[in-house]
């Protein structure tokens, strides 16, 4: 009988490990989300203006304004808010898509008892994430280029 119960205390203790664990996991890719949405974000708008402007002429298939002149085009006309403007669905889908690709990883490497450092069953692991996490940054991307394109429009109606 206190077999059963030290049996029973050690997968207790091994399953509270590993739910902490994947917490830990969950927390590392929620706050990763939002830190790199904030950092990253204002880069992605100005290389999305870049790909959408209309204002703009071709050349070849490569519009012809430059990244800096995209940064002071966006100063002047929308100040700094500009950088930012959209980015609450990238901060919550990319927040969320942090959090499930952490807190999954963590759950199935725990499950196939992969080893720290390289093992074949963290590629493994990795595998098997990254089909859902492409749905969801798929996703996000499309929301996030029609919204900045929404924005563009409506800039460009406020000029005229």
């Amino acid at each position: 009988m206190s077999s059963d119960r030290s049996s029973l205390s050690a997968d207790t203790s091994t399953t509270w490990e590993v739910f902490r664990n994947v917490r830990n996991e969950a927390i590392g890719g929620f706050s990763a989300g939002i830190i790199g949405t904030f950092i990253g974000f204002p880069l992605d708008t100005i290389k999305t203006r870049m790909q959408t402007d209309k204002q703009v002429p071709r050349t070849s298939n490569f519009r012809s304004l430059s990244m800096v002149a995209t940064t002071r085009r966006i100063l002047e006309s929308e100040g700094w808010r500009g950088f930012y403007r959209g980015v609450v669905p990238p901060l919550v889908s990319l927040s969320l898509l942090n959090t499930i690709n952490f807190a999954s990883y963590a759950h199935i490497r725990e499950h196939l008892n992969a080893a720290h450092g390289w093992d074949v069953r963290n590629a493994v692991a990795g595998s098997i994430i990254g089909p859902i996490a492409s749905i969801i940054s798929t996703v996000e991307h499309m929301a996030k280029v029609s919204n900045i394109s929404r924005t563009i429009d409506s800039c460009m109606d406020q000029r005229m």
